[in-house]
């Protein structure tokens, strides 16, 4: 459905992304719930951009934190893996809770990344470990923090047991490409 989105758009079909997507939907499903997983529909507006601003290069961008507010009272201990070409580039340190245990935070030092980026979330038990969610990003349309609702996260497992107000926060800075150090600009 996304290829065929965008191939709407590249063909001029349709001038939008969400035009591309409403008529994928309406046109190849009976329910209209075609391209409806949050990273590809970020990823069709991403090609919307491509087609009218050329290839943006990667930018690179320094994660520094990671927070959760509203989280279920169950998830104890998280785990973040990132994620770049299929291949893991960090797993983070188990996620914490704040003092008054409304949010879970985790913290990065020197984790830099540039492209496509996948953050997957875990809980992690004592016999298994379970996936949770996960989200896409291309590095380039990132600016400072992403905040995400439920609604933006793919593969959300226990989305009906999640508050409404869940959110996930994931806190980028630019870097200085001279040096690697961050640009204090957010």
């Amino acid at each position: 459905g996304l290829m065929i989105c965008c191939l709407l758009m590249y063909l001029r079909y349709d001038e939008s992304a969400d035009k591309a997507i409403k008529r994928f939907n309406e046109r190849r499903t009976k329910d209209g719930k075609g391209v409806r997983i949050a990273s590809q529909l970020r990823y069709v507006h991403y090609y919307e951009y491509v087609l009218k601003n050329g290839v943006p290069s990667p930018t690179p961008k320094k994660v520094k934190t990671i927070y959760m507010t509203h989280a279920l009272a169950s998830w104890k201990t998280i785990r973040v893996i990132v994620t770049k070409q299929n291949r893991d580039i960090v797993a983070s340190k188990l996620l914490t809770k704040t003092p008054n245990k409304s949010v879970l935070f985790v913290e990065f030092e020197e984790l830099i990344v540039s492209g496509d980026i996948k953050f997957h979330f875990f809980e992690v038990g004592m016999r298994s470990t379970k996936s949770l969610f996960y989200c896409w990003f291309y590095t380039f349309f990132i600016d400072g923090k992403q905040v995400l609702k439920k609604i933006d996260l793919d593969k959300f497992k226990e989305k009906k047991n999640v508050s409404d107000l869940f959110t996930l926060e994931i806190n980028f800075t630019d870097v200085d490409e001279n040096n690697g150090s961050n640009n204090n600009n957010n």
